[in-house]
């Protein structure tokens, strides 16, 4: 099995969790999942610790435990949470935790017939701008939107949106780099 296969597995078997839930509890395991995953995705040396061999599987649950015990232990739904990080330590499968977690709200956004879009651009775009893309994208996939603003400093200008393995890349180094494919293939040609 490649490794895209068992992080579908994991993420599958967390949605599996998430299915059989009531609504209530539905929302208590998502929120209580994004909450893990944007405290996992703001700290990548956790991840590298809990994914490294440094520390026996023991040492790297407890300090899962110590970080999240408290946040999760709050609520019966959110144990499955932490069952499930400790799972990926005694597996040593740590170390895609966040691919995981990305796929499980995937997951959960088709359930909800929602798309997730991630508007990249050089600077954090204003909230009227931002609307408005979400409008654009709800009318072209007949969707609901969620959607991630996310800087990146290699555009010149501009903005590239991706989702569901589609990428409009409205940014002027999208532009340059298609006429350097035109100008490359048109020599070959």
């Amino acid at each position: 099995m490649t490794e895209m296969n068992h992080i579908e597995h994991y993420a599958n078997a967390l949605f599996s969790i998430w299915k059989e839930e009531e609504f209530e509890n539905q929302k208590i395991i998502t929120r209580k999942a994004k909450e893990v995953y944007f405290s996992l995705k703001e700290n990548n040396d956790i991840i590298e610790i809990l994914s490294s061999n440094i520390l026996d599987k023991n040492e790297r649950k407890k300090i899962i435990d110590n970080i999240f015990l408290e946040d999760l232990s709050q609520n019966s739904m959110s144990t499955y949470l932490l069952n499930f990080l400790n799972i990926l330590i005694d597996n040593n499968f740590f170390e895609n935790v966040l691919w995981i977690m990305v796929s499980f709200f995937e997951k959960i956004d088709i359930e909800q017939n929602f798309t997730f879009l991630r508007i990249f651009s050089p600077y954090w775009l204003d909230g009227n701008t931002l609307k408005k893309i979400e409008s654009l994208f709800a009318k072209k996939t007949n969707k609901k939107i969620r959607y991630e603003n996310m800087i990146d400093k290699s555009l010149i200008g501009g903005i590239k949106i991706c989702f569901e393995n589609q990428v409009y890349d409205y940014s002027i180094k999208g532009h340059i780099n298609q006429i350097k494919w035109d100008l490359t293939n048109k020599k070959e040609g």
